[in-house]
């Protein structure tokens, strides 16, 4: 979702140095401090899942994309504004409900490894991205539903 084209890891990023645990993992351990058990991620049904038959335009910012949720479990993003402004590409994810109108949302791309934290409710989300070349960031902005 974030091609690694106009990404630049900035001062303060931290590489995570758990290199076994998944994306999905790394976003645990560095919210709540879990332990290094497996996690895994369950599938939520459509009716759980508030984005799943709509498009979000998630703005953060220096870039801007749609997230069309066409189905439980697929997603097309198009980038909208910024270096990733005509971009797309259509990935599999995975949802874990952390609470009522709260999920994190996980898939891989081409450029890496992506894990969002997307609060509904709040209209918010946080992005967790993983380049393949190992650096990481974090974007946090706004989530709004288009239709």
């Amino acid at each position: 979702m974030f091609c690694a084209v106009g990404i630049k890891p900035r001062a303060g990023i931290v590489k995570m140095r758990n290199s076994y645990c998944s994306a999905g993992i790394a976003v645990v351990i560095l919210t709540v401090g879990c332990s290094s058990m497996p996690h895994k991620a369950r599938p939520t049904s459509p009716e759980a899942f508030p984005a799943v038959g709509h498009v979000y335009h998630a703005d953060l910012g220096e870039i801007a994309l749609d997230l069309d949720f066409s189905s439980a479990g697929q997603m097309t993003f198009t980038g909208t504004q910024g270096s990733v402004k005509g971009d797309q590409q259509t990935v599999s994810y995975t949802v874990t409900p952390l609470r009522p109108g709260l999920f994190a949302v996980t898939w891989a791309e081409k450029q890496g490894k992506i894990v969002q934290i997307e609060d509904f409710e709040q209209g918010t989300l946080h992005s967790f991205v993983t380049l393949s070349s190992g650096h990481t960031a974090h974007l946090s902005g706004r989530l709004t539903r288009v239709r």
